[in-house]
């Protein structure tokens, strides 16, 4: 039974031999490897081609989701920075709308929230109420700190709206803000920490 020879087979061949540098390479291989001389970038581009448009077309598609992963990863860094707060004091500070700077505003800072050693406000305490009746200095005991069950953001920067803000991950949750660093989508641990936030 005659074999048959396919010409597709044939060219594959002529082309794998045409891939060496030398006939001696070929016929005469010793103790030599006979792929050390072959040309593969000669073989793969006479096989396959050149790097043309189908070829950018697949890089391109592989490219673009590491590029948006790498966005949403790098977001983090703004969306969770934590911008100067301070305490709620509910005697003095309105109970509609509310701002960081009344404090120093409406002047009572200096008997509602604890000076830190730098000389700024405690952004994690404040003086004890001893009286609801008024926002005055005898309203509050100077030697008594409570930690704060209500926080205010100064939003006057460039950020309105951070992850901290949303959550109050400051003071004792301060450590809470790496769970919002990764893709919720990606990061089945993030719901656990969510949910812990929350």
């Amino acid at each position: 039974m005659a074999e048959d020879s396919s010409p597709l087979l044939e060219d594959a061949d002529e082309d794998f031999e045409d891939a060496y540098q030398s006939d001696a390479a070929v016929n005469n291989f010793g103790d030599k490897n006979p792929l050390e001389s072959l040309d593969l970038d000669w073989l793969l581009s006479e096989r396959l081609g050149q790097f043309g448009r189908y070829q950018k077309f697949i890089y391109t598609l592989v490219s673009l989701p590491a590029v948006l992963t790498a966005m949403l990863t790098l977001s983090s860094v703004f969306t969770t920075i934590v911008p100067p707060h301070r305490c709620y004091v509910p005697v003095c500070d309105s109970p509609i709308i509310p701002h960081y700077k009344d404090a120093e505003t409406l002047g009572f800072q200096n008997y509602t929230i604890p000076l830190q050693s730098d000389s700024t406000m405690d952004s994690c305490h404040r003086y004890k109420e001893v009286s609801n009746s008024s926002c005055s200095a005898k309203s509050f005991d100077p030697s008594s700190q409570v930690p704060c069950d209500r926080y205010l953001f100064d939003r006057s920067g460039d950020m309105k709206n951070t992850v901290a803000m949303k959550y109050n991950l400051v003071c004792d949750r301060k450590g809470q803000e790496a769970c919002f660093h990764d893709n919720p989508n990606s990061n089945p641990g993030w719901r656990i920490c969510h949910a812990v936030c929350s």
